[in-house]
């Protein structure tokens, strides 16, 4: 479960804001455990957050599953990210006409045996490039919003 305190999401030991505009799913079909699925307020992408269990490292399970999926693209390949006091791995790809950005953070704290928290962004359009919402002020803005509590 998310934790909604003073403006934040905290869960796991990392807090985020959902900025003004976005749009909540209220029934998703979340990939993560526990999460929140957002689309711009556009509706040209949406982005998933939330934290899971991994016993992997976050460079190890993204490899492993762009391995594992043969009809996934590489754009941008894995390297390291650091977020606002947060460390981990991130990679850009895409399957078909759909783009995703996925980083994975290793969370600063146990919490009920999570150790990752995910960002997953998809880009539905091909006419879209995931780079250019990358760009985007409010894009910016709720990934700049991601930190450790």
């Amino acid at each position: 479960m998310l934790l909604y305190e003073n403006g934040c999401f905290h869960v796991g030991g990392v807090s985020f804001v959902i900025l003004n505009g976005f749009f909540l799913k209220t029934d998703p079909e979340l990939c993560l455990s526990d999460g929140i699925l957002l689309y711009s307020p556009d509706k040209s992408y949406s982005i998933e957050l939330g934290i899971v269990r991994q016993e992997k490292g976050t460079k190890e399970f993204l490899m492993d599953f762009l391995s594992d999926m043969e009809e996934l693209q590489v754009i941008e390949p894995i390297s390291r990210v650091e977020l606002n006091g947060l460390y981990g791995h991130h990679v850009t790809y895409k399957a078909g006409r759909t783009a995703y950005y996925e980083a994975r953070f290793m969370i600063p704290e146990d919490y009920d045996r999570y150790t990752q928290f995910a960002v997953l962004t998809t880009v539905r359009n091909k006419e879209i490039a995931i780079q250019d919402i990358q760009k985007r002020p409010e894009y910016q803005e709720l990934i700049q919003g991601i930190r450790r509590d």
